[in-house]
């Protein structure tokens, strides 16, 4: 993939050939980088950030996560199994002013950039803000719903290399969990299905190097006109994720992302992306 730089913002974005996403195993079921080089005094370390953090925030817990190897082919990422508390502690500054180091683990990630035909005839793009309790970029806005990508029960046998650990429909199927879960909305009910029958395609892999996370972007379309100036978007609920919605124009969206100290640095480009994009794409 050939990076493209933007601004100094230490994210990369690379489209996707043919609108979807699988991921494939290493021929492990865990993380290299974890499996061969962590020693005792890391792994007293990460214990010792990762009860630290769980004590200032109780909404934390560990569970496994794929961690992305080698993103080189954004339309087939390779992967492993890792943690999510290993994730987590990277970076960390612990109480006694240690910082964790890097452990190499790069969560898979799946995030949504949905987009609707306004009443003031203006295509527009869902914009969500975070809440203050979530793990990366609290209190700023970003595309979404999104969330790491579900890791299936069959993830507990040891695959062969080059074996799928996780296909489009899967991918898709976390997307819609985190739908319902985040904003209380059926996506799959709510939106136009893409043209391979799911509900959205997939346009862009970005690398996040300050969350340290592959996110596959998909591109979803609302069925209906919506009302820019509806307040919670008609969407559902609030929940801790998130604390505010709104529509944001399209012809607005390049200077809106300039936002740096507000908008997330993905959101960023890939708002930037969208309202570049020739008339007739990402509509």
């Amino acid at each position: 993939m050939a990076m493209s730089p933007t601004d100094n913002v230490p994210v990369s974005i690379y489209p996707v050939p043919g609108g979807s996403v699988r991921a494939v195993w290493t021929g492990g079921p865990k993380s290299p980088e974890v499996a061969t080089s962590r020693d005792g005094a890391t792994t007293a370390l990460v214990e010792r950030a990762w009860a630290e953090m769980c004590t200032a925030n109780p909404r934390l817990h560990d569970g496994p996560i794929f961690t992305v190897t080698d993103a080189s082919a954004p339309e087939s990422l390779v992967v492993a199994l890792g943690s999510y508390r290993d994730l987590a502690v990277q970076g960390y500054r612990l109480a006694d002013g240690s910082i964790m180091p890097d452990l190499g683990v790069r969560m898979l990630g799946i995030k949504a950039i949905i987009t609707a035909r306004g009443t003031d005839g203006q295509d527009h793009a869902l914009i969500l803000r975070r809440g203050p309790q979530v793990r990366m970029y609290p209190g700023m806005w970003e595309i979404g719903p999104a969330g790491a990508v579900d890791v299936p029960a069959s993830a507990n046998a040891s695959p062969r290399p080059g074996e799928t650990a996780i296909g489009w429909d899967g991918l898709l199927a976390t997307l819609c969990r985190e739908a319902e879960e985040e904003l209380g909305i059926d996506l799959a009910a709510m939106t136009e299905p893409a043209p391979d029958g799911g509900v959205g395609i997939a346009r862009w892999v970005c690398d996040d190097r300050t969350a340290r996370s592959i996110d596959v972007i998909v591109h979803v379309r609302w069925r209906e006109t919506v009302d820019p100036k509806a307040g919670w978007c008609q969407l559902g609920r609030a929940g801790w994720e998130y604390t505010d919605a709104a529509w944001l124009a399209r012809r607005d969206a390049a200077s809106w992302a300039n936002r740096a100290s507000q908008v997330s640095d993905i959101s960023r480009l890939v708002l930037r992306a969208w309202a570049e994009a020739q008339s007739g794409d990402l509509a």
